[in-house]
């Protein structure tokens, strides 16, 4: 409250919420009515992380150390981590407090090292279907599609019965970007 210019002992429940007296102040919305937003907003970022977190933990469960690639995970990489962040954005929404407010974007930066780290750990264990995967599948928002995605084989290629070629060697076209290639020969 201070740091609006307030005495604390205005704030109530309503007023409270920070978002929702800011929202107010500014006259964007009335101070019940920016309650209400920040409140729908903020539980439904924490709802759908939630889920995404619970849905996400459940495939891979299922999956026990194969590369999952169906369900939430068609859609992106990473649904878990997603739904991790949508969690800390969705709180900040409800509740900000000066440490969450700092704390989030550190939280995220870690995530997505987190997430980096492990595309590069699947692709060393599991070889060519990951690298695949990881080239046709965005780590955390299912849009925009990368181009392999619009245009690429949509089988992986161990199910093709085609292998990357040995270290040091380097085919003309990796199979698996026949379709990119494909796109950028078209655009000349």
């Amino acid at each position: 409250a201070p740091a609006v210019g307030l005495p604390p002992s205005i704030f109530g429940l309503h007023e409270s919420h920070l978002w929702a007296f800011l929202l107010a102040k500014v006259g964007v919305v009335t101070l019940g009515q920016g309650v209400y937003l920040v409140m729908v907003t903020s539980v439904a970022l924490i709802a759908v992380g939630v889920t995404l977190v619970a849905q996400g933990w459940q495939q891979v469960y299922a999956g026990r150390g194969t590369l999952v690639m169906t369900g939430l995970y068609r859609h992106v990489r990473h649904p878990q981590y997603l739904g991790l962040v949508l969690i800390a954005v969705g709180f900040n929404i409800q509740w900000p407090t000066l440490p969450t407010l700092l704390m989030a974007p550190v939280l995220i930066v870690a995530y997505v090292w987190q997430a980096r780290r492990e595309d590069d750990e699947l692709e060393a264990r599991l070889g060519q279907d990951a690298g695949w995967y990881r080239r046709r599948v965005n780590a955390f928002l299912p849009w925009p599609r990368p181009l392999l995605a619009l245009y690429g084989n949509p089988i992986p290629p161990s199910q093709r019965g085609e292998v990357w070629p040995r270290e040091g060697e380097a085919p003309a076209v990796l199979p698996a970007l026949a379709g990119e290639e494909r796109v950028r020969s078209h655009r000349r």
